[in-house]
């Protein structure tokens, strides 16, 4: 992959031009850290990026939680795409594959008062699909700290795909 040093006038938006590459797939390729300032050094990925199927190595004292935060996926989606089983341990040196996360999402997590109606509710979709983008059964409300991937409206105004 290439790299590109920011300029003091970049943004998202012309980096995207000059690239000729989606905003959401630059995004996605710099572990969705949106900041831009001069002389950070960016990734300027292959538009075959999110064809491929990313891995990572399990580095000493690692969690699964720190992990799919770094890789802007769920936990859960982490251990279904692995089938990791309970206690859902994991070691370093093992490798892992990190699953897409669906284009135009971001994570929204189930605080103790949330259900899964009542957010799907707040972001203006219905609950069925919040389901589905998510894999969850049809009876499943959730629980206090599930995570789900959630359409991201200021995503998807940059991400063509």
């Amino acid at each position: 992959m290439k790299t590109y040093i920011v300029a003091r006038r970049d943004c998202w938006q012309t980096l995207s031009a000059r690239f000729g590459l989606p905003v959401c797939l630059l995004l996605r390729a710099n572990g969705g850290d949106a900041r831009l300032y001069p002389g950070r050094r960016i990734v300027i990925p292959p538009p075959s990026f999110c064809l491929r199927r990313a891995e990572h190595i399990v580095q000493p004292d690692e969690t699964l939680f720190q992990i799919a935060q770094e890789n802007r996926i769920t936990q859960w989606h982490l251990v279904r795409e692995n089938r990791l089983r309970p206690p859902y341990a994991i070691v370093a040196g093992q490798r892992l594959i990190l699953p897409r996360p669906p284009a135009g999402t971001r994570i929204v997590t189930l605080t103790a008062l949330d259900t899964l109606s009542q957010t799907a509710k707040r972001l203006g979709v219905l609950p069925a699909a919040l389901r589905t983008l998510n894999g969850l059964p049809e009876n499943d409300e959730g629980h206090p700290g599930l995570q789900l991937y959630c359409p991201d409206s200021t995503l998807l105004k940059y991400c063509p795909v």
